[in-house]
C-alpha cells in the first residue's frame, strides 16, 4: 500500500473472501474538498454468491437478495465511485464494467420468474438450476443494464435482458 499527496494506492492486493479469491488494484483518494474518489480493479475467483450478497447486505436490493442466489462467481470487474467526506457513497456516480460468470447457479424463489407459473409447473420455477451464466454488466446513470443473455437451466431456456435501477425499479424482458 503506497500513500502519497493523499492517495491511498495499492496495485497488487490479494486476500481470500467468500470461499474464493480476490486480486485487485484499488486507489482512494481523498485531495478534493467535496468528495473522495474510490476506483479499483479486480478479479474474483470462486466467490460464494450467497455470501457476497449477504455480506454487501444485498447491494441495498429487495428484489435479488442472498436468499435467491447460489453458486460460484467469477468475475473481472472496473468500479469507480464518489463518496461524500463522510464516506457516504454517492450513487450518480458510482460506474463499473463486470465481466462475470456463475458457475453451479440456483436461482430460489424469485418473484419475477414465479410470475411465469401461467405457462410452466410453480415446482420446476421455485429452485431454477443452471450450470453456467455469463453477461457483461454495465452500471451507471444509477441503473444496472444487462445485456442480452442466454440462460439455460433445470426449468426452462430463455434470452433475458433488462435494467434494474437503484431505486429498486425493474425492467426485464
Amino acid at each position: 500500500i503506497h500513500v502519497e499527496d493523499q492517495v491511498i494506492t495499492s496495485p497488487d492486493l490479494n486476500f481470500k473472501a467468500m470461499e474464493g479469491s480476490v486480486r485487485m488494484s484499488a486507489t482512494i483518494a481523498t485531495g478534493r474538498r467535496d468528495s473522495v474518489l474510490m476506483g479499483c480493479h479486480a478479479r474474483v475467483s470462486k466467490l460464494n454468491i450467497t455470501e457476497l450478497f449477504y455480506q454487501l447486505e444485498n447491494f441495498g436490493e429487495q428484489t435479488v437478495t442472498d436468499k435467491n442466489l447460489k453458486g460460484k462467481v467469477n468475475a473481472d470487474v472496473v468500479f469507480n465511485s464518489s463518496w461524500t467526506k463522510d464516506l457516504t457513497l454517492n450513487p450518480a456516480k458510482v460506474n463499473a464494467e463486470a465481466d462475470i460468470t456463475i458457475d453451479n447457479g440456483e436461482l430460489i424463489d424469485f418473484k419475477p420468474i414465479l410470475a411465469l407459473s401461467k405457462y410452466l409447473k410453480l415446482a420446476d420455477l421455485k429452485h431454477i438450476q443452471f450450470s453456467t451464466l455469463k453477461n457483461l454488466i454495465h452500471i451507471h446513470d444509477r441503473k444496472i443494464y444487462f445485456p442480452s443473455m442466454d440462460i439455460k437451466s433445470s426449468a426452462l431456456n430463455l434470452n433475458a435482458c433488462g435494467t434494474h435501477d437503484f431505486d429498486n425499479m425493474v425492467d426485464y424482458k
